[in-house]
Order: structure tokens, then C-alpha cells, then sequence
């Protein structure tokens, strides 16, 4: 993937997970996507719902391989939300589905990434939705 024109930038929803045991979990369906996982410090658990989400990848790298991960030359680092800005894979996506559909165009995706300490979540959605659940309270974030 030629990733040369992808900005990565934070995505601040209040949280970030943890160093140490992020526990992410992806539940996924055709319609629904999912993930979760530890909130840094202790302070609970993430529960992000992706909007339209077209396509996951979830797994590899870890934290101690993410510098081998393209985007890390663009700013992508360890245990953190981000955006890509002006992401290429959604611009590959768009580019294979104009091969049935040559008339199509703009998928209006945007391309999330959560880095975490056994692995790495990158997604191409319409948007978000983030919730933190602690024991005494849920902060909503919708971005």
C-alpha cells in the first residue's frame, strides 16, 4: 500500500488503552462492528460502535513490531487512537468497486486506527461512536 499521501493524526476521545493488558476485543457482524478494550490507568472500558463500517483488519503488528507497520513513518505510535487523513486504502477500496460499478465514487470513508500491546485495529468507516464504562459512569464521545 502506497501510503504517501496519509496523514496520521490523534484521535482524542478521552481515553487511550492501555500499556500494559489492552485486552481489545473486535465483535463483528455484516452490519455491526465492535471493539473494545482497557482503558490506561484502569479507569475502565472502551466500547467503540463504528458507523458503516466497510472493512477490519485486526491482529498483527504488536506494539514492539508497529515500527515496521506504513504508517508508522507517519506518525502512527504505541497504545493510541488515531484518524488517516486522506486515507489510501479507502482510495483502493473505491478504485475496486468501480470495476462493477464504474460510476461510483466517494465512498466517504474514513480510516481508524487503534494500537494496542499484542496487536493493531485499522478499520474504514462512515465514523464512530466511543463510550468509556467505569462502575460509576459512561462517558459518551461521538466523533
Amino acid at each position: 500500500m502506497n501510503t504517501s499521501k496519509d496523514k496520521v493524526v490523534p484521535l482524542n476521545l478521552g481515553f487511550e488503552p492501555a500499556a500494559d493488558v489492552s485486552g481489545a476485543r473486535l465483535i463483528q457482524d455484516e452490519y455491526r462492528t465492535f471493539l473494545t478494550f482497557n482503558v490506561a490507568g484502569g479507569a475502565g472500558t472502551a466500547v467503540i460502535e463504528f458507523d458503516a463500517c466497510f472493512v477490519t483488519k485486526f491482529g498483527y503488528p504488536n506494539d514492539e513490531s508497529l515500527s515496521g507497520h506504513p504508517l508508522a513513518r507517519r506518525g502512527l505510535g504505541n497504545y493510541a487512537c488515531y484518524e488517516v487523513l486522506c486515507p489510501t486504502w479507502a482510495d483502493e477500496l473505491e478504485e475496486q468497486n468501480q470495476v462493477s460499478f464504474p460510476d461510483s465514487s466517494d465512498f466517504d470513508l474514513r480510516h481508524f486506527v487503534f494500537t494496542f500491546h499484542d496487536s493493531t485495529f485499522e478499520c474504514l468507516a462512515r465514523g464512530l461512536k466511543a463510550r468509556m464504562d467505569t462502575r460509576s459512569h459512561q462517558k459518551i464521545i461521538r466523533a
